[in-house]
């Protein structure tokens, strides 16, 4: 008996290999970061200190790095797998992302209270921010490009416009100085003194988007792939 196979088995491998290792590294950078927040509960709290600044708590020197490269690492595994899935122009978004938290990862911020920030600081700040801004991008990209599920289609879509609202506070902390004083001063003064916390979810927000968009990669709904096709001749 000849068997002739024609199927997308060598795209399916690709596939999973990116599953199977995008979502521990994002778990375990998670992981990395929820042992550093309970080790630094009494220096940095997490209403008034930035995740940045988890940099100089206890242990911080060592974890705080360490899940950044974690998280970007998942970030541009995600960026691989989407590439694999044909799209190419939301990958890059997506890597935009990952190589921004990569050099927010090299360069660490200032200590708290530093009036005039350094320049390490200053990249640390804007490639943080690339990476908030480009992560929620490409979770919108894809939601614009691939036939999802309903569960990861609300899953991102309900985290990329939180993130969206999330962004508000940073902006407003920002524009705080430049604003006679009023409501919308004394608005964004109060987001300001919760800077903390707003980055905290605003990084929760990226995993639920990096873990739903990953595994919709993997759902057959979004699978535009033709069935195998096999002929069999038996002799």
């Amino acid at each position: 008996m000849t068997t002739i196979v024609h199927s997308s088995s060598a795209r399916s491998t690709g596939f999973n290999a990116a599953f199977t290792w995008v979502l521990p590294l994002l778990f375990s950078a998670a992981l990395v970061i929820g042992t550093l927040e309970f080790a630094a509960r009494g220096t940095h709290t997490m209403v008034a200190h930035t995740l940045s600044e988890l940099f100089y708590a206890p242990g911080g020197f060592a974890l705080f790095p360490a899940a950044a490269i974690l998280l970007a690492g998942s970030i541009l595994g995600w960026a691989w797998a989407l590439f694999r899935r044909q799209l190419p122009r939301t990958a890059a978004v997506a890597a935009v992302g990952g190589i921004g938290l990569l050099i927010a990862a090299i360069f660490p911020t200032d200590p708290s209270a530093t009036e005039v920030l350094s320049w390490s600081a200053q990249i640390h700040r804007y490639a943080a921010a690339v990476m908030f801004i480009f992560v929620p991008l490409a979770g919108l990209a894809h939601l614009r490009s691939a036939q999802l599920r309903t569960g990861p289609r609300r899953i991102i879509f309900g985290a990329v416009v939180l993130s969206a609202l999330g962004a508000l506070p940073a902006i407003g902390g920002r524009l705080e100085s430049l604003m006679p004083p009023g409501v919308w001063s004394d608005l964004f003064g109060g987001f300001a003194a919760a800077c903390g916390l707003v980055e905290r979810i605003q990084l929760l927000l990226v995993i639920a988007i990096i873990a739903a968009s990953t595994q919709a990669l993997m759902q057959p709904s979004d699978v535009r792939e033709t069935a195998p096709l096999a002929v069999h001749k038996q002799q």
